[in-house]
């Protein structure tokens, strides 16, 4: 079932770009239309993973508009099939909304594919007011505090965060489109989003002269590492830059 649909929409970029070399970037950027979905005794499998009766739920696949669609969760048979996933060994009754990422615990990732799915969750609540987010992660795990702080600043109630370990049969599974589909579109209304979770993380870190002007975004040791991160962290340090991990 289709509870809600926004149309499609072609619109002018306002980014303003500064770059050491030059990169060209559309000017002109077209939407899909996006929906919040509703399927009845589904599974889902970690890594935003889930099928019904006989097929994938779309809300699997992180680039939807690719010709072809992959997820680990499911092994490929042919184009567009796959073989039939493991069968559910946990239960959640009642509804539920799903808020898993394909790279769960990844920072830039949590903010490029997760936060696209939270503008469903206010639709899904007002038909279902029981309802809960359902997220994975490995046995023994659980969400770090800022995974938790975002789904919170998402609308997301922390005592309605329900985390699974296992393949686990819903009820009655809620699912949406993302409003950003890196690289393919972006969708402007994520810019209420973008600014509700703004908001409402602002409101948690409070306010002071002691907050840094200028701040160097950097990353952990780990895929795709700087080979001499100590020395240009040090280099924006030297002019007055505040060296952060966003995590």
């Amino acid at each position: 079932r289709t509870l809600t649909t926004v149309p499609p929409l072609r619109f002018t970029s306002r980014c303003v770009l500064r770059s050491s070399a030059p990169v060209r970037l559309p000017t002109q950027i077209e939407s899909p239309a996006v929906s919040v979905r509703e399927y009845d005794d589904v599974t889902c499998l970690g890594r935003q993973a889930a099928y019904g009766a006989g097929f994938v739920l779309p809300e699997s696949y992180r680039h939807p508009f690719k010709r072809r669609l992959r997820n680990v969760a499911f092994a490929e048979w042919a184009p567009r099939f796959v073989r039939e996933p493991p069968p559910a060994t946990a239960r959640l009754e009642g509804p539920a909304y799903l808020l898993d990422s394909y790279v769960r615990g990844h920072f830039g990732h949590a903010l490029t594919d997760q936060v696209g799915h939270f503008w469903g969750w206010r639709v899904a609540l007002e038909r279902h007011p029981d309802l809960r987010a359902l997220v994975f992660t490995q046995p023994g795990t659980s969400l770090a505090t800022w995974e938790l702080d975002l789904l919170v600043a998402g609308g997301v109630d922390a005592d309605r965060v329900v985390v699974a370990h296992e393949p686990t049969s819903v009820d009655t599974l809620v699912g949406s489109s993302p409003l950003f589909g890196m690289p393919a579109y972006v969708h402007p209304t994520i810019a209420t989003t973008y600014a509700e979770v703004g908001t409402r993380l602002a409101a948690l870190a409070g306010s002071g002269d002691a907050s840094p002007r200028r701040l160097f975004c950097s990353r952990r040791p780990g895929k795709r590492s700087c080979h001499n991160a100590a020395e240009v962290e040090s280099l924006f340090a030297a002019h007055g830059f505040t060296v952060v991990f966003p995590e």
